[in-house]
């Protein structure tokens, strides 16, 4: 199976371009699924996390790993490491620094993405109950800790820039174009 993951900070069309992908992909015969991010769900349901909540990193595991065995390729909007990298702006004290260290330990040891498709911010967020002022403040902090942690570990990943692909259109377009080439080379149906 081929593994995607959209990573980008708050509001740059994950959730968007991770559905529109699947749908893509399935309407050309591909078994694609596409599995949501636990986080926004958690949420939704008890509201903000406590700093060094490792129960969403197990969470999106869990639903990764219930993937159909036989889809041919899997997109996530929320790759395991960004609960780790919202963990790391929630402003831990010492005492939660086991639970981080765990975090990165669970995340090392899931299951590689073959590809990260890092998306750049190309508006600002909007409040919703799950995203809240003081996070859309670190808007930019977050997208710079997603580009570096994607360079620390040397994760493959592509940059859909807002200059070169300036709408969600255009990062659809690119993505497909990507990802339908990377299929081909694994010989993928």
């Amino acid at each position: 199976m081929y593994r995607v993951g959209l990573a980008g900070a708050q509001d740059t069309g994950k959730t968007t371009l991770a559905r529109g992908l699947a749908s893509h992909f399935s309407a050309k015969g591909y078994i694609a699924e596409y599995v949501p991010e636990y986080a926004r769900e958690y949420i939704g349901q008890h509201g903000p996390l406590a700093g060094g909540d490792v129960l969403v990193t197990l969470k999106q595991i869990e639903k990764e790993l219930l993937v159909t065995p036989n889809a041919n390729v899997m997109f996530t909007d929320s790759p395991v490491f960004l609960s780790y990298i919202y963990t790391l702006l929630a402003g831990l004290d010492t005492r939660n620094l086991v639970l981080l260290d765990a975090e990165l330990n669970l995340i090392t040891r899931h299951p590689a993405y073959d590809l990260i498709i890092h998306l750049e911010p190309f508006r600002t967020p909007r409040a919703d109950g799950i995203r809240t002022p003081e996070l859309i403040a670190k808007n930019d902090q977050i997208a710079r800790r997603i580009k570096g942690f994607l360079d620390l570990y040397e994760l493959p990943y592509i940059t859909l820039t807002t200059t070169s692909f300036p709408t969600l259109d255009d990062r659809m377009a690119e993505a497909i174009k990507v990802i339908q080439q990377k299929l081909d080379e694994q010989k993928l149906p």
